[in-house]
This record gives structure tokens, sequence and C-alpha cells, in this order.
């Protein structure tokens, strides 16, 4: 499964069949003081979740979110995919 941020176009491949830890966690900068840290991701055939935590400007939030999973997104074609809302 390709793990995509939405906002930054990053990808990361991650195994399908296993929750993924990544150590270090993954970060993403948006240069506008907001970041976002993944710490794991639980993949599956039509669902996945992250463990994840942002930090802007206005506070910290962190929780298990779920993300938006295509098998038919015009820029991974027949790829399953998984989107990080950003």
């Amino acid at each position: 499964m390709k793990l995509v941020d939405a906002r930054s176009g990053r990808v990361v491949n991650v195994p399908t069949s296993k929750i993924t830890y990544f150590n270090p966690p993954l970060l993403y900068d948006y240069g506008d003081g907001t970041t976002q840290t993944i710490y794991s991701v639980e993949p599956g055939l039509f669902k996945a979740y992250a463990t994840v935590q942002v930090t802007s400007p206005s506070g910290t939030s962190s929780g298990r979110w779920p993300l938006q999973v295509r098998w038919l997104h015009p820029g991974f074609p027949l790829q399953h995919v998984a989107f990080i809302p950003s």
C-alpha cells in the first residue's frame, strides 16, 4: 500500500499485511508552523488508520485517524493507496 500525504504529495510504501510502526516517526513539516507526525499505520483493503499527532500554532492534537483508501485514483491507477488528511 502507498501512503500519500494529501498536502505535500510525499509517498511512503507500507506493507499491507501488518501494522507498521515508524521508528523514527514520519514527520511532515508544512512550513506554516504546522507539523504532522505519523507513528503507525494499520492498513486494510478498504479502510486504514494512522496514529497521528498534529502540532500547529493553535495547539496540539493526536489520535487514531481514519485514512482515505482508494484503488482507482487517477494518479495511482490500480494501486492500493491511502491518503493522510492534512
